[in-house]
């Protein structure tokens, strides 16, 4: 068992100083110097990520990108629903403005409406203003109206 020790010991050594002498290692060392000078959090991709609205999310989903705002709009509505089964448009942008996902633009329940009719394979109206969540017919593949 020593001796499988002493290998490793002494592979680690041998890859760590092949590791600093490689430009691209060092280029890493410089960046994270860097971000660490400018208070920058260095975590790696696909690293869980902590978003404006307080959750967490994995980045490794996205390819390394940020969501776009409305995948999380999309995303936030889905999650809202699927907890409390129909809310009013009103009520959703409500909750949007309060996690901090909405409510910068000039007409944001114009927008939350464009969010809403744009994904009626999600999303479905009773026609006064509730949504619910789209539920599909699984044996005609088409969108149920859950409000019918």
């Amino acid at each position: 068992m020593s001796n499988l020790v002493n290998t490793l010991i002494q592979e680690r050594s041998r890859l760590e100083a092949e590791l600093q002498q490689d430009p691209r290692h060092v280029k890493i060392q410089r960046i994270n110097e860097l971000l660490a000078a400018y208070g920058a959090d260095k975590s790696e991709p696909g690293a869980p990520v902590k978003m404006p609205n307080g959750q967490t999310r994995s980045d490794s989903a996205n390819h390394g990108r940020p969501l776009s705002k409305a995948n999380r709009v999309k995303q936030e509505i889905t999650s809202l629903l699927s907890r409390n089964h129909s809310m009013h448009r009103t009520e959703i942008l409500k909750h949007m403005i309060e996690r901090g996902i909405m409510g910068d633009e000039k007409e944001p329940i114009s927008r939350l409406a464009i969010y809403l009719s744009g994904s009626k394979d999600q999303f479905v109206s009773d026609g006064s203003g509730n949504y619910s969540l789209a539920r599909k017919n699984k044996k005609l593949g088409e969108v149920v109206n859950s409000f019918e």
